[in-house]
């Protein structure tokens, strides 16, 4: 009898589940109320991107394939909490660029 092979399915779950839950502690220990896991990988989103462009909300949807509706949800909470603030730009002012604070 050979032992059972396990499925890549399971495997992916399985290292997804890990993945969440060192976020998740990750922002407890950040002190920030009402953060979830989705905030920290936006800020990680935000601050690497931001290092060579600027980022915009489209730029989250696209990342996370992600609704709207979600995105402006998620950004109006980290705004609220600090987070983040949002910038008019120039050129554009229906876009408002992302940044950490």
């Amino acid at each position: 009898m050979q032992p059972k092979e396990k499925e890549i399915g399971f495997e992916i779950k399985v290292l997804s589940n890990l993945i969440k839950r060192a976020i998740g502690e990750s922002i407890i220990d950040s002190g920030v109320e009402d953060m979830t896991g989705l905030h920290g990988m936006v800020i990680g989103f935000i601050y690497h991107r931001s290092k060579f462009a600027d980022v915009y909300q489209r730029d989250i949807e696209v990342e996370f394939n992600i609704r709207r509706s979600t995105v402006t949800g998620i950004l109006q909470l980290m705004e609220k909490n600090g987070l983040i603030t949002r910038e008019h730009v120039k050129h554009d002012a229906r876009l408002k660029k992302l940044k950490l604070t």
